[in-house]
């Protein structure tokens, strides 16, 4: 019995609102993906939940979920998927970076950088 418990998967389950698609299929670094592109595999997160101990550590069953963030990419057509956990400063830095990306990649990015010839990026 595994000690994760899933959520936040990016696919295209049968129980998932039409708009949550799969990911792209990563082409190489020489391709710009489009939303045209193939669509195939998984994102998935899971965290492990307050109520797991380890030895004879007691924890409130409403507590804080541990500090680990299990991070899964899988594609179709591959023998296994590349998996991480992550402590969390890294989940942190995760998140940081995706609020970063989701506030310069939106419509207006999108705008800017057809104006300009290209599309800018930096960190």
């Amino acid at each position: 019995m595994s000690i994760y418990c899933s959520f936040g998967s990016i696919d295209d389950e049968n129980d998932r609102p039409r708009s949550w698609k799969k990911p792209i299929r990563y082409q190489g670094s020489h391709v710009l993906p489009s939303e045209k592109d193939e669509h195939c595999g998984s994102v998935d997160l899971a965290y492990i939940p307050p109520h797991i101990t380890q030895g004879r550590r007691k924890r409130p069953e409403n507590g804080s979920l541990w500090p680990w963030l299990r991070v899964s990419i899988a594609q179709e057509n591959m023998s296994s998927g590349e998996t991480v956990i992550l402590n969390r400063k890294q989940v942190k830095k995760l998140r940081d970076s995706l609020d970063w990306w989701l506030g310069k990649s939106g419509d207006g990015a999108q705008r800017e950088g057809k104006r300009n010839g290209s599309i800018q990026n930096g960190f």
